[in-house]
């Protein structure tokens, strides 16, 4: 098997959803489930080429591992298993997904199949009329010089990106491998990618939805609210496709859970979901790895009271614990230690955390910080590190950026 190390293992944690067909609270969801980011260019050779069943069933075993995703479909625009809609990976030699299915299969593993979405290079490269448009009609990319030539060093990270939205082209091409992988596999459920990149788009089709609902391109609020609105539709398309050949199949489309301002969060797509996740990546990218401990929230939907645990917080040197009303927040300094001084407020009264309260409550500033300095030593969060995700990665030499 491919070097565990050319992996990058995300964990997810299930927690309860409210979308339709959701899960009953008293039905138990797999507790321990990994992602298995499989993301290979066509660079890379002997894709899967040392895949051995048993080891990867130890593994799991190991791992205590009882959900894992494998990947159909990557950001590169490869399948993973002999296709007749989409392109199978041309260093891959057989049915990679089908032998990795098996394997969870024969020893009570669940395998929900990943499928990506916004960004899919190849396909944006052989179907411009796919990708998805700014307003002057250029294309819409993360890091990605449309003008470089094929030599050209790229930066990490960049990718193009398409319009999954129906009425086009590359919407009506998800469904149709979607229906081959489920016409072709016993599938657990589905686990569609990255739906957190497009908040508006002016291809040819958006723009014809436009004009049908009369919206005036220019106001960007009416056209994240359309963008949100299709999208969501899209989603319903492919919840109805899988649960004509898999009624009991998980789906989960990424990013639609963000707690945030956007249209995304507003119109409710999380509730196209069966259940929700939360992706917590390792350290190299970024520190997510450091997730609170856990507290179920079953007992509150039988009415009962859960009491809230003290909230801790920590991200590239600035700090924070929240307990009750009150929160203890520190903004890192440039320089090492990092710690820059505490500041304390009273939620209750001021949210917009405008009164510092740190002389009128000296008390509380010592017993917070002291939680919170309990807390970092339990999840080894020092020495602090002021430096971005980017420049961790530079630094790493392990990390994909400084692979040759």
């Amino acid at each position: 098997m491919i070097k565990i190390n050319l992996f990058l293992i995300s964990i997810f944690i299930l927690a309860m959803s409210f979308a339709q067909s959701q899960r009953s609270i008293n039905e138990l969801v797999p507790s321990r489930q990994v992602h298995l980011d499989f993301h290979t260019s066509e660079f890379i050779p002997g894709i899967g080429e040392k895949f051995d069943k048993k080891q990867f069933q130890e593994a799991l075993k190991i791992g205590h591992i009882n959900q894992i995703n494998i990947f159909a479909k990557c950001c590169h625009s490869w399948s993973y298993y002999p296709t007749k809609i989409g392109n199978m990976h041309p260093n891959l030699k057989f049915d990679l997904l089908g032998a990795e299915i098996e394997a969870c299969h024969d020893i009570g593993v669940k395998c929900p199949i990943y499928y990506i979405v916004g960004w899919s290079t190849n396909d944006a490269i052989s179907h411009p009329d796919w990708c998805a448009r700014n307003k002057d009609g250029s294309f819409i990319g993360l890091n990605y010089d449309f003008s470089a030539t094929d030599t050209t060093e790229r930066p990490f990270n960049s990718w193009r990106t398409l319009c999954w939205l129906p009425g086009g082209p590359y919407h009506q091409n998800i469904l149709k491998q979607v229906e081959e992988l489920c016409q072709k596999y016993q599938a657990d459920g589905f686990w569609f990618d990255m739906y957190h990149i497009l908040p508006r788009c002016y291809c040819d089709n958006c723009i014809a939805r436009y004009k049908i609902e009369g919206i005036d391109i220019n106001d960007d609020a009416a056209v994240e609210k359309s963008m949100a609105l299709a999208s969501k539709e899209h989603m319903k398309q492919l919840r109805q496709l899988i649960a004509k050949y898999h009624p009991n199949a998980t789906v989960f489309f990424n990013a639609t859970p963000h707690v945030n301002n956007s249209e995304v969060f507003k119109e409710e797509l999380y509730t196209m979901n069966t259940q929700q996740e939360l992706e917590d990546l390792p350290t190299t990218w970024g520190g997510y790895d450091k997730l609170p401990n856990g507290k179920s929230l079953v007992p509150s939907l039988n009415g009962k009271v859960v009491k809230r645990e003290p909230i801790f917080f920590e991200h590239e040197a600035n700090r924070a614990v929240i307990d009750e009303n009150w929160k203890l927040v520190s903004k890192g300094t440039r320089k090492p230690p990092y710690e820059g001084e505490w500041e304390l407020y009273d939620l209750s009264k001021d949210p917009a955390e405008a009164k510092n309260l740190m002389a009128s409550y000296p008390k509380i500033d010592s017993r917070l910080s002291v939680l919170w300095v309990k807390w970092a030593n339990e999840n080894h969060i020092f020495p602090l590190d002021n430096r971005g995700w980017f420049e961790k990665i530079k630094a790493d030499k392990g990390s994909p950026l400084n692979m040759k």
